[in-house]
Formats: structure tokens, C-alpha cells, sequence
């Protein structure tokens, strides 16, 4: 955080946040930020239970409970809208809380004359026919535009990762084999930023109190993204591993695609990874393409590269239990070997 940013979170007891998503994976760490700065929070509480804090009340409900919502606006200044489906069991489930929760959300912001709404949308929905996820953010995003907010911005984060995040460590597993996947090619690009990185860039924005009707996008400064080897260079690094790459045939994602479709059908159960989300995976260019316009809004800039990044969040895996920890696996066998 810059000076100018410590010296406005030094009034923070003067302002109070209504935040939605607040116990997701960006969700969370936004919190957890805004309540270390002396920030009241009103947060919506849906499945998940909210920790308890003497800077936070809770509000049980969700984006289709008007009630809920109302209560959750009401005296508050500002608005930070992050909850939102990335995984959904069917379309209309993705429009139903990406759109309809915004457009409710939006609503009773209008009639407490919130003067200040933040959404958190998503770069997916640059090409919003490329999934119903896209293209309900996109959506999303026209609600805001077309309201009579009294001031408003967007953000449309690129892929978040950090510790806590588990959509990256299907790919890391198959690293632990030396298989290096890359879904979308040799040549797809995409820009990417680190969750803490993010969860800052939000509460600066919130400090600098005040809203331009932008929409921006962010990442964490690298000029023209990464590749996907990129991605897995630098986690086979931290790893301790030499990977050989594979790029999938299209045939064989949408199969996969096709086949993940059914297992939800069957089970019941919502999955991430969908014939919809491999074919945002696989898109060529996800890079971040309007440089340099919330840093300088909002004072801000990141701080976090990726190699640092992944190297944290790897160690998450590893200390979760989640990843091998091929490192200390080799000095335990040299152990065992001297003795």
C-alpha cells in the first residue's frame, strides 16, 4: 500500500463497506484486508459461515433475498460487489446470480443512494460468447452501466491465483508426474494477478474515494502476459521438476468437456472444470490491454510477480498436504540413504 493509501486508511473508522462474496477466494482476502484497517464491513453471508470480528456485522441472505439486501446497504457508503458463480449447474443458474443478484443488488443501492458501487466482473467477459459464465458477467457489468447509480466503476480481474486457490492445482497435480499441460496451446497468453495483490488494489480504491464510471482492467504488471509454459516453468522450478509439455487435441477437451457434463448431470453435483470453462481455458489471448489507467486512478500497483506468486502459493499446496513436497521427499531419502 503507498503512503497517500496508509495515510487515507487512517479515517477508516469513518467508513463503512457493504461487501458481497466475502467468504470466496477473492472475497476472503478483500475481507480480511478491510477489516485489518479498522474498516466496519457489513458482509452477505450465504453457505459459507463468516469469521467473527468486532468490525463485522453479518447479514444471512443471498442475491435474491431484496430484504437481505437492503439491510446490507443500508448505511453504508460504499458497495463492493464480488459475489457472483464462477461454476453453475445449468445457464440459467449463471444469470440468476451473476445478473439478477447484480441487478437486485444495483437496486437497493439506488433507493439507500449508495454513492459508490464497485463490481468485481471477470476478463471472460470481454468475449462473452465464449461461455453463459462470460457472457452473465458481461451482463452484469451492462446493469451497472445502464443504472442511475450515483457513481460507479468495474473491475475485471484476469486469472487470480494465490493460497487458497484450488482451480490451478489440477494442472499442478499432473506436474508432480512431469506432465506439463497446456491447455490452450503453445501460444495462448493470458494476464494473471495474485489475490492479495488484488484484495489491496480494491481497498485502495475504495481510499481514494471517489468513482469515475471506468471500467478497468488489472494484472500484476508483466507487459504481455504468459504463456501457459510460462506458468508451468515457473511452478516445475519451485517444484524441483523438469516436465515434458503436452498439448491437448481439441477433440480430445471437448470429449473431456462432454464427458464432465455428464458426471454433473448424473451426480448432481456443480464441477468447475466444464466443456464451457475448458473452452475459456483454451482461448488465445486473455491479456490484459488497457495499461496503465487504474494504477494511476487509485495510486497503486502491484507487487507481486508471478514466479513469486506461484512459488507462495505452491508452498500452500505443499504445507496443505495437497501437492508433494518433492524437495523435502529428496532430503529425507538422503537421510534414510546415511544412515
Amino acid at each position: 500500500m503507498t503512503n497517500k493509501n496508509r495515510q487515507n486508511s487512517c479515517d477508516a473508522h469513518t467508513i463503512s463497506v457493504a461487501l458481497t462474496g466475502g467468504s470466496g477466494f477473492l472475497g476472503t482476502a478483500i475481507l480480511q484486508q478491510l477489516l485489518e484497517a479498522g474498516i466496519h464491513v457489513k458482509a452477505l453471508q450465504h453457505y459459507t459461515k463468516l469469521p467473527e470480528h468486532k468490525n463485522l456485522t453479518i447479514i444471512t441472505g443471498n442475491l435474491s433475498n431484496l430484504g437481505a439486501l437492503k439491510q446490507l446497504v443500508k448505511d453504508t457508503q460504499c458497495v463492493i460487489h464480488c459475489g457472483g458463480a464462477v461454476s453453475a449447474k445449468n445457464v440459467k443458474d449463471f444469470f440468476k446470480i451473476n445478473t439478477e443478484g447484480t441487478a437486485n443488488l444495483v437496486r437497493v443501492s439506488e433507493e439507500e443512494n449508495i454513492t459508490r458501487f464497485l463490481y468485481i466482473s471477470s476478463m471472460a467477459a470481454r468475449e462473452p460468447k465464449i461461455s453463459p459464465y462470460a457472457e452473465s458477467k458481461r451482463a452484469g457489468e451492462e446493469v451497472i452501466q445502464s443504472s442511475s447509480l450515483q457513481g460507479w466503476d468495474i473491475i475485471r480481474p484476469p486469472a487470480i491465483y494465490g493460497p487458497g486457490d484450488k482451480q490451478v492445482l489440477p494442472l499442478l497435480s499432473l506436474l508432480q508426474y512431469r506432465i506439463g499441460v497446456l491447455p490452450g496451446g503453445r501460444q495462448a497468453k493470458f494476464s494473471t494477478i495474485y489475490v492479495r495483490d488484488l484484495a489491496n488494489a480494491i481497498c485502495c480504491w475504495l481510499y481514494s474515494r471517489q468513482t469515475k464510471g471506468k471500467l478497468y482492467e488489472i494484472d500484476d504488471g508483466s507487459k504481455n502476459g504468459y504463456t501457459w509454459q510460462n506458468l508451468l516453468d515457473n511452478a516445475a522450478e519451485t517444484m524441483n521438476i523438469k516436465p515434458y509439455y503436452i498439448v491437448p487435441p481439441l477433440f480430445l477437451m471437448k470429449a473431456a468437456g462432454y464427458t464432465l457434463k455428464i458426471v454433473s448431470a448424473i451426480t448432481g453435483k456443480t464441477l468447475f472444470l466444464t466443456l464451457e470453462k475448458l473452452r475459456e481455458l483454451s482461448h488465445p489471448d486473455w491479456v490484459r490491454c488497457d495499461k496503465g489507467l487504474i494504477e494511476e486512478d487509485i495510486n497503486w500497483v502491484a507487487r507481486t510477480d508471478f514466479k513469486t506468486g506461484i512459488k507462495k502459493t505452491i508452498d500452500w499446496y505443499q504445507k496443505k498436504g495437497l501437492l508433494r513436497n518433492s524437495k523435502l521427499e529428496k532430503h529425507n531419502d538422503t537421510k534414510i540413504s546415511n544412515k
